[in-house]
């Protein structure tokens, strides 16, 4: 299934418009048969060409009346409906009755009415784009027309026929005229209520005593019972009545959320999680009705969201109560929901305590509905830990922070994967001009690369017993798709291997286009969503899935100190103290440049820059644990090797191939500019320092809160801390930035009046870093953020664009060839740099927030598509615990490690040359892996740098030319093994060395490109 750009169409957008078609059709042909009793009543005949049409309006109403009930799932609610017995006996009327032209067929009006309601309200029809009022002033008129309709034709109907044979009325003679009881019903009925026709009246003494009592108790009932209507109207509105659903006659689940709106500056989150709830391309269900309960009243904006959607008006609904009250449970139909969200105060300023309120909550919530489905999400990663000494299943609790910093982490590793993330999430492409399509071609690649999402299911019976490596390879190559993982017991499993054994009943995980791409792979009508919940009860035993994962600790048995485990291993080498070989004016033997070592400090905490000394033998220094070892270069392979340090050579020179073990690959700082943040800090720092990673990169934390607990951060080696400003030029320069591979800016949540400012600490803090990196012009660093609103995003382009300006005016001319050359921009010659700012920024301005290139290139992500995960856990159960997957391989605490995890692949690493992205599919399949997206350029303009964007599962045949790098789901030994591969590492020994060489070789080869114009393979 290839399709690109805008030429597919999802089922769910043919569906809608088939909808929109079935319903503007069933409108129009209502008020045509309208129009034909009208035309009937005055011609009072029934004219020949009449019955044909009658026939043919009514096999329409039978169609569209079958296609409504199996819409509803054949409910009785829908067949006992008003509107089912409109259309019923208008069918029956228009195809059995052709011999008199009186009917009732003028009812087909309110189903015009009801068929607009549905067509401007539910399916979004507004092609003129009017505003809210103006589509409920048209509506009301509508609704009025029909009502007049409807009473006139019955009254029409009723006086032609006159009365009913046996049920005619007696009169009596009296003073006041001929009147029954029927008479003086009617005369009451429209003498309190102050119409008074005058045509009956009473005329004697006693008769008009007692009318003027009647007129004075109407008056006061029908005062009173108004203003009790009116007060009840208004708690209803206020949230203190019921739960009903106002879609009658449809079978609408509902989901209850406890918390989590209360606050202004949280209107944006619950906006994308209510999108996520009502946006559901997993099935044919109608969406959910949501009911948001809170003790306290929603804010204005909140009524404000509520009104900008036509759909929320009848799908969600507000009431005011506690969860601890089981009177306002019974309110919300909790007993009946299909899923309940407990929910802190996203916009809370005190997340410990919101924290612990939703624990309470959820708590209540538990100990009334045991059996309930429910997801706790909290803000604090500690938060969980708690939440289990109340006896809440860790499955169901879930930390928007830990999300954050573990989702931030990743990024450092495999670039773009928030990216591939949250298009997963069932993240809709924003739309964008025509105009910005042509001049940039990768928008329509990149948005067939986001139309993908997760779906689940159960195979068919051809797909079961085999492995799931063999699994994975036959729907890909049936389906296009690709298999991610499976659920074994409670626990969902990424790409487990040949040591699983998929079965009939198990429930999988696919990333495609659309369930119509899955067709003959999964089982259709599986109540999968149903087993997935059931199985999420059970209790897993550890040892059916000890063999799933036993190859993830093949490189280290914990994240303690890597030593040797004999002194056999460093006995031709003997163990020193550091200050016993730092020698500052010496030249290391057999190095073709210097090896840079600090003290107990490093260079970025004020240590001492020394040249480190050894035997004539030694070829490099290594670090192992906390102490320095000289190493000879013929026993390099025989020794563990896991952090280097070194000072770059001068430009122009090559390394050659025995000095390129002591690269570098750079260090990541990480800019803490909040509050509080240790524990996201934490939650950081653990994927960095997973035990399947080998080589270990330096981090640099930089935060100026004197409250934060340094000392919690000793288990984590390598991780070094600078108190200072973030936005200090002074701090930046200590912490090495400008040779840093990435930087990440981790910020805490601050309420703000305006959502606009929510990101104000992390766009200032961005803002400083490229200032203080245009220094260094030659570099390429990418700074990592995470904002609390997506539109923040223009704030960070405008640095953006203002470097690209500058960069670009310097690089498009004559003089300044290389960027090794830029030395001072300041004095490179300039030509209309003012306009070339103003158009750099307005192209910049162009993209939408999810399509801007910081986004696509994964440098930024928004915290409100972190919350729209908790809404499409209602859509796909098993969501969430599949994103912790990935996010977090080793598990919470290390307590259940992933058999696989996410790896960047260079082209180069994989030891053959592909020529499409099938090929190189085909072989990662093969052998155990599974490719999930690509990273490419784009193309670069006059003003426009050139950025990298991820793509999603590439169709088979694109050109592998353009791909860099490849973004796989697979163990640790396939990444390495495929590392070794490449013959150039051949020449060691030991395959830790290998690896780790190879690791070295891949920045060797990066300074080759960046300090010379030999073409890399050359050299190799």
């Amino acid at each position: 299934m290839q399709v690109l750009g805008d030429s597919f169409q999802s089922p769910e957008a043919m569906y809608l418009a088939w909808c929109k078609i079935l319903t503007g059709l069933d409108v129009c042909l209502s008020l045509l048969t309208v129009a034909l009793w009208v035309f009937q009543t005055y011609r009072q005949t029934v004219e020949d060409w009449m019955k044909p049409a009658e026939t043919a309006l009514a096999a329409f109403f039978i169609f569209n009346y079958l296609t409504k009930f199996l819409k509803y799932e054949f409910s009785p609610d829908f067949v006992l409906s008003f509107d089912s017995f409109i259309d019923l006996s208008s069918i029956v009327i228009l195809l059995l009755v052709h011999n008199t032209w009186l009917s009732w067929s003028y009812t087909r009006m309110y189903s015009a009415y009801t068929s607009v309601d549905m067509l401007v309200f539910t399916l979004g029809w507004n092609p003129l784009d009017l505003n809210e009022v103006t589509l409920q002033i048209l509506l009301t008129e509508l609704k009025f027309v029909s009502m007049l309709v409807m009473m006139a034709g019955s009254m029409f109907l009723v006086e032609v026929l006159g009365d009913i044979q046996g049920f005619e009325d007696q009169f009596i003679e009296a003073e006041m005229g001929d009147i029954s009881f029927f008479s003086m019903i009617y005369m009451i009925m429209i003498t309190i209520s102050t119409v008074g026709f005058g045509d009956l009246s009473p005329a004697t003494l006693l008769g008009r005593t007692l009318i003027m009592g009647c007129i004075l108790y109407g008056v006061v009932f029908f005062a009173n019972e108004t203003s009790r209507l009116s007060e009840l109207q208004q708690q209803e509105n206020s949230g203190k009545g019921r739960y009903r659903t106002r879609r009658k006659g449809h079978a609408v689940k509902h989901v209850v959320i406890f918390g989590g709106w209360t606050g202004e500056a949280s209107t944006p989150e619950i906006s994308t999680m209510l999108k996520t709830l009502q946006h559901d391309i997993h099935s044919d269900d109608l969406p959910p009705d949501v009911v948001l309960v809170s003790s306290c009243e929603p804010p204005a904006s909140f009524g404000q969201l509520l009104k900008s959607n036509a759909g929320y008006a009848s799908r969600v609904h507000l009431l005011q109560g506690s969860p601890f009250i089981e009177e306002d449970l019974d309110r919300c139909r909790l007993r009946h929901a299909a899923l309940c969200y407990v929910m802190p105060r996203l916009d809370s300023t005190e997340p410990e305590k919101d924290d612990e309120n939703a624990i309470l909550m959820a708590a209540s919530i538990t100990k009334v509905y045991p059996k309930l489905p429910f997801r706790l999400i909290l803000l604090r990663p500690e938060s969980r830990n708690l939440a289990m000494r109340f006896n809440i299943n860790r499955r169901n609790s879930f930390s928007l922070f830990e999300f954050k910093a573990n989702l931030l982490a990743q990024s450092v590793r495999c670039p773009g994967l928030s990216t591939v993330l949250l298009s997963l999430a069932g993240h809709d492409p924003k739309s964008c001009s025509d105009k910005l399509r042509k001049a940039h071609p990768w928008i329509n690649e990149y948005n067939a690369g986001a139309e993908h999402t997760v779906f689940g299911g159960m195979l068919k019976e051809e797909f079961c017993g085999i492995s799931f490596t063999s699994c994975v390879k036959k729907v890909y190559t049936a389906t296009q798709a690709l298999l991610i993982a499976c659920q074994v017991g409670s626990h969902v499993v990424t790409n487990p291997g040949r040591k699983l054994i998929v079965e009939e009943n198990m429930v999988v995980f696919f990333i495609a286009k659309s369930r119509a791409q899955l067709q003959s792979a999964i089982q259709p009508g599986s109540d999968w969503k149903r087993m997935i919940n059931k199985m999420r009860l059970q209790a897993t035993n550890p040892d059916e899935l000890l063999d799933l994962h036993s190859s993830f600790h093949f490189l280290r048995a914990s994240s303690t100190p890597t030593t040797p485990t004999t002194k056999q291993d460093l006995e031709p080498e003997k163990s020193l103290d550091v200050e016993e070989f730092m020698d500052a004016d010496a030249e290391v033997p057999g190095t073709p440049y210097d090896v840079e070592y600090a003290t107990d400090k490093p260079h970025w905490m004020e240590g001492k820059k020394k040249i480190a000394t050894a035997a004539k033998k030694a070829a490099l220094v290594v670090r192992l644990g906390s102490r320095f070892t000289a190493i000879s270069s013929d026993k390099i392979a025989e020794t563990e090797m896991r952090e280097f340090h070194f000072r770059p050579p001068p430009a122009g020179v090559v390394p050659t191939l025995p000095g390129l073990l002591s690269c570098n690959k750079g260090h990541i700082v990480m800019l803490a500019v909040g509050e509080r943040l240790n524990q996201q800090i934490t939650a950081f720092l653990q994927p960095l320092r997973s035990s399947s990673i080998l080589v270990w990169k330096e981090i640099i934390v930089v935060s100026n809160d004197a409250t934060m607990p340094w000392r919690s951060f000793e288990k984590f080696e390598g991780v070094h801390f600078i108190f200072g400003d973030p936005k200090s030029y002074q701090t930046l320069k200590k912490a090495a930035i400008e040779d840093a591979e990435k930087v990440v800016i981790l910020d805490s949540f601050r309420p703000c009046p305006d959502n606009a400012l929510l990101d104000k600490n992390t766009v200032l803090c961005c803002g400083v870093v490229r200032g203080y990196l245009q220094r260094f012009p030659a570099s390429d660093i990418s700074v990592l953020t995470v904002l609390n609103n997506p539109d923040s995003i223009k704030q960070i382009a405008q640095n953006v664009s203002g470097e690209l300006s500058h960069r670009a005016r310097a690089r498009h001319t004559t003089q300044w060839q290389r960027m090794r050359d830029l030395t001072d921009l300041r004095r490179a010659p300039s030509f209309g740099h003012v306009s070339r700012f103003l158009m750099s920024w307005n192209k910049i301005e162009l993209y939408p927030p999810h399509l801007h290139p910081q986004f696509v290139s994964g440098d930024s992500m928004s915290l409100t598509d972190l919350v729209g995960w908790a809404g499409h856990a209602y859509n796909l159960p098993g969501f969430m615990e599949l994103m912790e997957c990935l996010l977090l391989p080793e598990g919470i605490d290390g307590d259940f490690p992933m058999p696989s995890m996410l790896w960047m692949m260079d082209l180069e690493m994989f030891p053959n040359k592909f020529a499409t992205w099938g090929e190189m599919a085909e072989y990662c399949i093969d052998t155990g892996a599974i490719p999930l997206a690509c990273s490419k350029d784009s193309d670069a303009g006059v003003l426009v740098k050139r950025h990298r964007y991820v793509v999603t599962n590439p169709s088979s045949d694109t050109n592998m030319a353009g791909i860099h790098e490849v973004m796989v789901l697979a163990p640790p030994r396939w990444a390495y093994s495929n590392s070794i591969a490449n013959p150039i590492i051949q020449t060691f020994s030991s395959r830790r060395a290998r690896t780790d060489a190879y690791y070295m070789l891949m920045a060797w080869q990066a300074l080759v490109k960046s300090r010379s114009s030999t073409p890399v393979a050359n050299l190799s």
